[in-house]
């Protein structure tokens, strides 16, 4: 039985029944590992995609009659202070490492479903490599038994 380690041109095939038993065993641990990696990379990249997705859910409440309208300021995750909204043409967006942008609400919307798409994009990518690793894993512990 053999493992393809996948990595574009380095791929290197690996011959299970070469491989001494402490030496399957760290490949296993080396795959446990990794396999802890993408399953957090998924995690963050669900928590970015619905950060991304409520943001541009909110913008669609914004309409021009809510000029004026009270609104919570966020000031920390669990501290806020009454505000009104000045302008409800345009909104700030934070477009990360702590770069702010004024938009109008229709580019506001483009850019957050532009970010939905390219993170989805980035989670199906990262759930593929996440089944070959599984499939690995389930062949080295077949091959152990």
């Amino acid at each position: 039985m053999s493992v393809n380690q996948s990595g574009g041109e380095g791929m290197q095939q690996i011959d299970l029944t070469k491989l001494a038993f402490p030496q399957l065993t760290q490949l296993k641990n080396q795959l446990d590992s990794e396999l802890g990696v993408v399953q957090d990379s998924l995690q963050t990249l669900k928590r970015a995609q619905v950060k991304f997705q409520d943001s541009k859910e909110s913008l669609d409440k914004i309409t021009p009659s809510s000029q004026g309208n009270p609104i919570m300021v966020p000031l920390t995750d669990s501290m806020y202070v009454e505000g009104k909204i000045a302008d409800a043409d345009k909104v700030v967006i934070d477009i990360g490492t702590g770069f702010y942008v004024e938009k109008s609400i229709p580019d506001a919307q483009d850019y957050f479903k532009r970010r939905v798409a390219f993170v989805t994009q980035q989670m199906e990518k990262l759930q593929f490599i996440f089944l070959l690793y599984i499939l690995i894993f389930c062949s080295l512990i077949i091959f152990n038994s």
